[in-house]
This record gives structure tokens, sequence and C-alpha cells, in this order.
């Protein structure tokens, strides 16, 4: 797969996601501290699930600095 596809293809999952909001395998967080930490373990000792960084509650995407 060439590198714009994949581009887009990963920019179209994203908003997807972010469209999707926060569920029982999605959350946002918007740095990585210790609420991201708990996360991680939590997924893990669940059915897993995706974290997004850099992103509002509300699905906002403010970047990673």
């Amino acid at each position: 797969m060439s590198l714009i596809l994949y581009r887009v293809n990963l920019e179209s999952k994203l908003q997807k996601l972010l469209a999707e909001g926060e569920g029982q395998k999605l959350e946002f967080k918007e740095k990585f501290q210790s609420e991201a930490i708990e996360a991680i373990c939590a997924f893990s000792n669940a059915e897993g699930g995706v974290i997004l960084i850099g992103v509002t509650d509300n699905g906002e995407p403010l970047g990673v600095q």
C-alpha cells in the first residue's frame, strides 16, 4: 500500500473514532499522565481498547506537545 493511501486510511479511522466518542473500549486523554496509565491498566485487565492521547473528552483533537 502506498504511503498516501495509508495516511488517508489512518485519517479516516481516526475521524471515525473521534466521531464515535468515548465508550467501554475507547478513551480520550488530553495528556499522557497518570489517568492515561490507569486507562492502559484498565484496558489490559479487560477486553482491550483504544486510547487516543491529545484529544479532549468531547473528541476535539489538541495534539501532543
